[in-house]
């Protein structure tokens, strides 16, 4: 290789395209390949064979978010063939719904009924025509952490394909318990979980 002048150098003339030496002793070409600057990243790790996007298996894909066999894993009931012909139009695998372990090990035993219950009711497993239920009992009996329960666990899954049953809820309530219910969202699910 030849020598570069400070004035080759400064004027960027040694790092573009074909360089002459100005030294003629060394003499000679010596080439540079200029590299394109729009081509953008590439990984150097990855090799050309591989998709740029993962694909998920359909095993992987369709599964229950929390282990259904673990100790005191609140598992909620499967459709029926009947409600699976009705509501299962796209044709998913059922999958079973687990309620949240954060919060299933929290829930006392009539609580746990109360969380099926309202389950059923809101998914048109009973026995009767609709869906929806009216949770009504004396103070102090969880029924905050039951609705809260359910609330959770039909916004991050369902019995079709794991996928969730709700995208929304809107909490009715009067305006002075506003704030209770912001307390107890935050008390049973924490900071975490809100994000």
């Amino acid at each position: 290789m030849g020598v570069v002048s400070e004035e080759e150098w400064q004027s960027g003339r040694c790092f573009q395209g074909q360089y002459v030496s100005s030294d003629t002793g060394a003499g000679g070409v010596v080439n540079y390949k200029a590299k394109s600057v729009n081509k953008g990243f590439q990984n150097p790790l990855k090799s050309n064979n591989t998709p740029t996007h993962s694909i998920k298996t359909k095993s992987s894909q369709y599964r229950s978010h929390f282990d259904a066999t673990a100790d005191d894993a609140l598992v909620l009931p499967r459709p029926t063939q009947n409600h699976q012909l009705k509501y299962n139009t796209r044709g998913l695998p059922v999958v079973d719904v687990v309620v949240d372990p954060h919060l299933s090990l929290k829930l006392r035993p009539h609580q746990r009924e109360g969380v099926i219950f309202l389950y059923e009711c809101m998914m048109s497993m009973r026995e009767y025509n609709g869906s929806g239920a009216i949770l009504a009992d004396e103070m102090g009996l969880g029924k905050s952490l039951q609705c809260i329960s359910l609330i959770w666990t039909l916004l991050k899954q369902g019995p079709y394909g794991g996928l969730p049953v709700m995208r929304r809820v809107v909490v009715v309530t009067p305006g002075s318990l506003v704030k209770n219910w912001q307390k107890e969202f935050q008390k049973w699910l924490g900071h975490e979980r809100l994000k």
